[in-house]
């Protein structure tokens, strides 16, 4: 910047200019520097606001009408505050005094920070008497075609003295038709009609003041008593404790009584619900009864009535083993075929608890094919031969050699599932085989022969004499826990006369033994092969239950 000045003749004038021309370079000074404006100072003015009583109030424009507010801080000051004040960033809540009726007050101070400018105001609040009687939404349920009587809509209301029910909304329902008589609300749903339904209703008291609420109808299908049907044998009483378990209840429902008039056996009802079936004796085939239900509703109980249809066949009388008793124990011996395929398939499957993978099989199968004579061997199928059971083929197993392998007995490539079924890791149908011979057999079907183990017309497989009746028991298992069918492996008249020409070994035993341990259900054809003859006929197979 130039300053003008005027010149000196003296010498000394001449330095002090030329000093002050310095100082006034290196401090950047101006002839014309400018003063910074002075801060416009804030001015807080009152403010009213009014809530219900015990209603709190959120307060976000205190600052609204004040001026110059702009970068201020905002305190509060409740020292004379009756009720409670929270700043949350100049967001104010102001919760009243518990029943609190006039006007509350507390101060509020604004300051700028830079020159500590600050200005006071009040904050009044007026706390007016409100809606002291609050309806509260109601829940409900009845029953298909049934009427539902409200007597106590207002028993989950908040409420003061002499409060009624002034109104209900019938508009609102559109799949039932509604009438309030005093404090009583009735409400019909619509002919057949389930599912849910809604109307509100509005309470008042001596000073007008009201609340609504909503009433969530829903209706559900009426009790329904369905048809039973159950097997027994003519030597035995039954008990059923599941009547109900097929019928369409609701809470509360009962069996209310029995209609035995044309009944050949006696059926009397006990005091759990369960029910004694005692058949005629000597009598065969279908025997029937009636039960009625009822739900326990006062108002309009609603019954209905089914019949039982239980099937009678001739008993057979076996004399199962004691370790065995418990197992079987549920299972009903007839000699009717239809009847006894049910009940075998019924334990067979239901006892089956535990599905192994196939990786686990190598923690069972090998205890199971275990040589009777020398605990450190397997016996291989089909060729009978001991061979160390560490010889098992697997990239997971480090012994050398590795000899014999998994044999499905049941091809897994003609399982019904194939790989992704239970069937294809069950136990019961899995052997320890010689990796040759298991590949010789490879999937081909059964065919009868004589002798050792032979592959037929290079397309069938004969497994051997004595390996003849392990393969049928193991291709009946697996019909009736799966349903696999026969004709895929060979055909059930064959099966049939192995399980006859081949009785049960004591290493089947041992391996039906063992996989139940593991899996939970046994091969019952191992058990008794008689109950092939009971379930698909033919020439008589051991019973080993006499």
């Amino acid at each position: 910047m130039l300053i003008l000045c005027h010149k000196y003749k003296t010498m000394k004038m001449k330095q002090i200019l030329k000093f002050a021309l310095f100082v006034c370079l290196i401090s950047n000074c101006s002839s014309s520097d400018s003063v910074a404006p002075p801060v416009p100072k804030p001015v807080a003015f009152n403010d009213l606001y009014t809530t219900l009583q015990n209603r709190e109030i959120v307060i976000t424009d205190i600052l609204s009408n004040d001026d110059n507010t702009e970068g201020t801080s905002l305190e509060i000051n409740t020292t004379n505050t009756k009720g409670e004040v929270v700043n949350n960033n100049g967001v104010i809540t102001f919760t009243p005094e518990n029943n609190f009726i006039g006007t509350d007050s507390f101060i509020y101070t604004i300051c700028e920070t830079v020159q500590n400018n600050c200005s006071t105001a009040t904050v009044f609040i007026e706390v007016e008497r409100g809606v002291t009687s609050i309806a509260v939404e109601d829940n409900y349920t009845t029953i298909a075609n049934k009427t539902l009587t409200i007597d106590d809509l207002t028993a989950n209301d908040v409420l003061e003295s002499n409060v009624t029910i002034t109104s209900v909304d019938k508009i609102a329902s559109t799949e039932g038709n509604i009438s309030l008589e005093g404090n009583i609300v009735t409400y019909i749903p619509k002919t057949d009609f389930v599912g849910e339904d809604t109307f509100t209703y509005t309470i008042c008291d001596d000073n007008d003041n009201c609340s609504s609420a909503p009433v969530i109808i829903t209706v559900e299908e009426g009790i329904n008593a369905v048809d039973d049907n159950y097997n027994a044998s003519n030597t035995v009483a039954i008990t059923i404790t599941d009547l109900l378990s097929n019928d369409v209840i609701i809470a509360g429902t009962t069996i209310l009584e029995l209609d035995t008039n044309g009944t050949q056996g006696n059926a009397e009802l006990q005091g759990d619900g369960s029910v004694i079936y005692v058949p005629q004796m000597g009598f065969t085939g279908v025997d029937t009864f009636t039960y009625t239900i009822c739900d326990d509703d006062t108002q309009n109980s609603s019954c209905s009535t089914a019949n039982v249809n239980i099937t009678v066949a001739a008993g057979v009388n076996f004399n199962i083993p004691e370790a065995l008793e418990n197992y079987y124990s549920d299972v009903l011996f007839v000699e009717d075929a239809t009847i006894m395929l049910e009940e075998i398939q019924d334990v067979t499957q239901m006892k089956h608890t535990t599905i192994l993978t196939y990786g686990q099989r190598h923690n069972f199968l090998y205890d199971a094919d275990e040589d009777l004579s020398n605990t450190a061997n397997v016996i291989l199928m089909y060729s009978g031969e001991s061979r160390d059971e560490r010889e098992w083929t697997s990239d997971s197993n480090s012994h050398t050699p590795q000899t014999f392998n998994t044999e499905h007995v049941y091809p897994r490539s003609l399982l019904a599932e194939g790989d992704m079924g239970p069937s294809f890791s069950d136990l019961h149908h899995l052997r320890s085989c010689d990796a040759t011979v298991n590949s010789d057999r490879s999937n081909f079907p059964f065919v009868d022969g004589s002798g050792s183990y032979a592959l037929i017309n290079e397309n069938t497989w004969y497994p051997g004499d004595d390996w003849k009746g392990d393969v049928a028991r193991m291709i009946l298992y697996l019909n009736v826990r799966y349903g696999e069918t026969f004709n895929k492996v060979g055909t059930l008249e064959l099966f049939l006369k192995w399980n006859r020409e081949d009785p049960v070994s004591e290493f089947e035993e041992q391996r039906n033994t063992i996989i139940f341990s593991a899996q939970g259900n046994r091969n019952p054809f191992i058990d008794n092969p008689f109950l092939a003859t009971l379930i698909w006929g033919g020439d008589a197979a051991e019973n080993k239950w006499l």
